[in-house]
């Protein structure tokens, strides 16, 4: 009696065995394979990782020094993905997603690991092991306090799940922006549409001196539009319309959106960081052959207060044709400009902008404290311009075999000629200098060389 009872067991255990292997079988027949989750920016932040190689190329004078950075923290500032907000579905620490992100741009970049709190409590642990060693404090220490590491900090800064709601008959629109980024969604019959909208702040950090670094930080909004009829949802960045995209959720269209804020976010920041004509990367960017910029940058004229707050430009004369995505880029070229005009010196009691001069040479600085006057050796004009003319002449076949003179008197007489400078402007002159770097010649997969 004994034995069939076990032989009952034993075949039930074998039909049900059996049963949970074919249920597994089928359920695992309509699983679909795994799909890279992409936005419109995605695909060039391989863009950005040529050109970051290729400046670094130039910034070096022929060399490229690797860039070390470290996330310190991306998170949602608004608390809108906390408890108080069950339906926000939002991740609430986007620091992982960055990462991610970060290490898709490749080149020259290296990224810092900052050891997780739970990494940490394991390495004590282990520490305190008799006759072992603690392997996270000894192998990365601090760090990303190095002096040669920039960290970057990010976060959710506003987010209004719907800041316009309208239902429109046939052939009704809306305009969104202003100027160049106008941008007019039409819609059909009876379409419902729901506007939110999500801000998304970074900026960088020089680890050794603990300053917030100065015309780095990116500031950029998405717009979401949804179309009810058919549950797709629009994008726009700042009023530059990207499209729409099907998707079956409002949860993943704010998905996409955070990672696409992430994305740009990442190549206007580091861009602005490493003097890199970041936009020609975005997908919205009007490239043209040869960028002009004279009119953009403007002069150093004395402001007029009294003419300040008055409108300078109608809305149809304010649809000029640029190179550039956005005004506030005209604020990049100021500090490339900046930059080649002025060098700065940072020490723990010193910090002085001097005049960068033109030949290799020692500068005077003074001590503010003490009085005492010491020399620095700053990277003269000539030596910034070496670095660019390097790069033309090893990525431009008509200048491969040409000394850097005369690279450089051939390419001022082309600005010259394509109205990208006057024939006022000297060859040695920061618009000489803004041209060769504005129009600076990239090689695709230059990020697998380094």
């Amino acid at each position: 009696m004994m034995k069939k009872g076990l032989l009952v067991i034993s075949v039930a255990a074998v039909i049900n065995g059996c049963a949970v292997s074919t249920s597994t079988t089928e359920f695992s027949k309509k699983l679909e394979m795994p799909k890279p989750t992409k936005t419109v920016a995605t695909d060039y932040l391989s863009c950005f990782g040529d050109m970051l190689t290729e400046y670094r190329y130039a910034a070096g004078n022929g060399t490229i020094d690797p860039l070390r950075i470290a996330i310190v923290s991306v998170n949602d500032a608004t608390n809108v993905s906390t408890v108080q907000y069950p339906n926000s579905e939002i991740p609430n620490d986007f620091t992982n997603m960055t990462l991610s992100i970060a290490s898709k741009i490749g080149g020259p970049i290296r990224i810092v690991h900052i050891p997780k709190d739970n990494e940490i409590i394991s390495a004590y642990q282990y520490g305190a092991t008799p006759g072992k060693k603690d392997p996270f404090f000894n192998t990365y220490g601090a760090s990303h306090y190095r002096q040669d590491t920039i960290q970057i900090y990010g976060a959710l800064t506003e987010y209004d799940r719907f800041i316009r709601n309208a239902r429109r008959s046939r052939d009704a629109s809306v305009e969104v922006g202003g100027g160049s980024g106008e941008t007019d969604f039409e819609f059909s019959r009876f379409d419902d549409k729901n506007t939110a909208r999500m801000t998304m702040d970074f900026y960088t950090a020089h680890g050794f001196v603990g300053d917030i670094v100065n015309h780095s930080s990116a500031t950029n909004t998405v717009q979401l539009f949804q179309r009810g009829h058919d549950r797709s949802y629009g994008i726009s960045v700042d009023g530059n319309s990207l499209g729409y995209a099907v998707s079956h959720s409002i949860v993943d269209a704010r998905h996409k959106a955070i990672r696409l804020l992430i994305e740009w976010g990442m190549i206007e920041t580091l861009g602005k960081y490493e003097y890199i004509p970041y936009w020609k990367c975005l997908p919205n960017a009007n490239n043209k052959e040869v960028a002009h910029f004279k009119d953009l940058i403007g002069t150093d004229s004395v402001i007029n207060f009294a003419e300040l707050q008055k409108q300078k430009e109608t809305p149809e004369a304010s649809k000029e044709e640029t190179d550039l995505i956005d005004k506030r880029d005209k604020n990049l070229l100021l500090s490339v400009r900046s930059s080649y005009e002025y060098a700065e010196y940072v020490d723990d009691k010193v910090r002085q902008h001097v005049p960068r001069p033109l030949e290799p040479s020692q500068t005077a600085i003074k001590d503010g404290q003490t009085g005492k006057t010491f020399k620095v050796q700053f990277t003269s004009k000539k030596e910034l311009l070496s670095g660019l003319l390097k790069l033309y002449q090893k990525n431009n076949a008509q200048y491969n075999s040409l000394g850097l003179d005369v690279v450089l008197d051939m390419l001022h007489e082309d600005f010259v000629s394509k109205g990208v400078l006057s024939k006022q402007d000297d060859k040695f002159s920061s618009d000489m200098y803004l041209a060769l770097w504005l129009n600076a010649p990239v090689r695709r997969n230059a990020r697998w060389t380094y």
